[in-house]
Parts: C-alpha cells; sequence; structure tokens
C-alpha cells in the first residue's frame, strides 16, 4: 500500500492485470502449515495381477528403499516389497498411499497390505507424532 505493507502475494497476471492472494490469507495458510508424517520409504508404482478376479491389474507401489529408523522400516516394510493397499482394499491410484497418510495424521495408525516373495500380509503402521502439533480428525 502507500505506506510500504504487504497487502498481498502476486499469483498470477490476467489480461495484463495483476492477481493477487490477500495477506490475510496467505498468514492463515502458513500458520495451518506443519510438518506431515511420513513412513520413510521410496516407491514407484506399477501394476500387478491379482490372484482373485481372474487376470485383472491393480496398482501397487514398489519399496525401492526403505528408511532404517523409519514408521515402516520399524513395521517390518522392506526394500523390494511391494505395497497392495489398505485394509484389504486395492490401491485405486499411486497417489492414494499419500491421502492415506494424511488422513491418518500425526500419530495415526495404517493398515496397509504388502506383497513378499509371492505371499501378503498385512502391516501396521504407525505413524509419528509431530512435534507442537496434535493429530487431525480423520
Amino acid at each position: 500500500d502507500a505506506q510500504g505493507r504487504i497487502v498481498g502475494v502476486n499469483s498470477m497476471i490476467v489480461g495484463g492485470l495483476g492477481v493477487a492472494i490477500s495477506t490475510d490469507v496467505v498468514t492463515r495458510m502458513v500458520s495451518r502449515a506443519a510438518p506431515r508424517p511420513t513412513l520413510g520409504v521410496n516407491v514407484r508404482p506399477v501394476r500387478v495381477r491379482t490372484t482373485t478376479g481372474g487376470r485383472e491389474e491393480s496398482v501397487a507401489l514398489l519399496v525401492l528403499s526403505a528408511d532404517t529408523d523409519a514408521a515402516a522400516a520399524r513395521a517390518g516394510v522392506k526394500q523390494g516389497d511391494l505395497l497392495l493397499g489398505h485394509a484389504g482394499r486395492p490401491f485405486a491410484s499411486p497417489g492414494e498411499l499419500s491421502e492415506l497418510i494424511d488422513a491418518a495424521g500425526a500419530g495415526g495408525t495404517l493398515r496397509l497390505d504388502v506383497g513378499r516373495a509371492g505371499k501378503r500380509m498385512s502391516c501396521e503402521i504407525h505413524l509419528p507424532a509431530m512435534s507442537g502439533q496434535s493429530r487431525r480428525a480423520a
């Protein structure tokens, strides 16, 4: 403004006019931002054939690496495992795992279906509680 205060953050230009987000909105967004819990795995989406239903394919996540001191490794997830789904349901998309982590929130629990050496098992993964943040409702 005329007194040098920041009143908005430029976000785009439309038809030659600058569009800004109000600093009030930006302040609320930043104050809500908090660290997200993670599983501690690096994954790549792959297609797998399901044993039920014939030759149907579903999305799985191949574990490329697992941090030894992270939540997934503590639950028994290892490099080379396939994350097949959640609570008995296959993943609908590669991004579904991130959505599940967000829904469970810090301190929450995920039950992931894991494939290893042709066998299917279930792993209960306890997400770390983030300091200074209360657990969000799922």
